[in-house]
């Protein structure tokens, strides 16, 4: 008669519900601003930020046109507004679009979904 496998139990997710929550953050002249954790986000938020770092690398390699030129900057400003806390208009105001983008490339680094699916595996 066949010996029955051995079944072994493997933790593959670990959520919490306590509402703690961390964030990472930046630094602009000196100050400390915090980005918002993933989790903060609603699902279409998430996809706006993400497909906003797509759209704007690609358009970073392509010859730029006024509208794709409008449309980036646009988009970089909404992701500014959902991913920072409390940015003021004045900070905001002086960052050049390089800069703005840079945040969001950072901020989809960090919460990359390689970096969620990842959570959950060994």
């Amino acid at each position: 008669m066949a010996e029955t496998p051995k079944l072994q139990a493997s933790k593959i997710l670990d959520l919490s519900t306590t509402g703690e929550i961390e964030r990472e953050f930046i630094t602009i002249d000196g100050v400390a601003f915090e980005l918002r954790n993933i989790d903060e986000l609603s699902i279409t938020q998430q996809q706006r930020v993400a497909h906003a770092g797509n759209f704007i690398a690609a358009y970073f390699k392509k010859t730029a046109d006024a509208k794709a030129d409008l449309k980036a900057g646009r988009m970089v400003n909404e992701c500014l507004n959902q991913i920072i806390v409390d940015l003021p208009e004045k900070v905001s105001s002086k960052l050049s679009d390089r800069q703005k983008l840079r945040i969001v490339e950072a901020f989809n680094t960090v919460n990359s979904i390689d970096e969620i699916e990842d959570d959950g595996e060994e």
